[in-house]
């Protein structure tokens, strides 16, 4: 039986292959990384909304198990990946934990 996490990276990775086709054609080259986000009990919607106000989360996403929250994050480069995580996910009102999955090209 494959883990969640197993199954995130495989479904996650080929979306990030299909975007950077996609968007290779513009000269656009980003990166993407999928944060899962431990939160405190009742705080999922007030974290949810926040992450929506957030540049660099492009998606947003409940999910059911270990993590409550599933936030796709797309940067230029890793000093504004590790900006958006330590400066402005973590420091969220009950935000407990996350677990970031950066997304490579196979």
């Amino acid at each position: 039986m494959l883990s969640l996490r197993t199954i995130a990276y495989r479904v996650f990775t080929i979306g990030e292959v299909i975007n950077r086709e996609y968007w290779g054609d513009f000269g656009v080259v980003m990166s993407t990384a999928f944060v899962l986000i431990k939160t405190a009990p009742q705080r999922e919607l007030d974290v949810y909304l926040t992450l929506l106000n957030l540049d660099a989360v492009t998606e947003t996403h409940v999910s059911y198990g270990e993590y409550d929250l599933v936030a796709r994050i797309d940067f230029d480069d890793e000093k504004e990946m590790a900006k958006t995580l330590i400066g402005q996910m973590r420091s969220i009102e009950g935000v407990i934990r996350t677990e970031t999955l950066i997304a490579v090209e196979v």
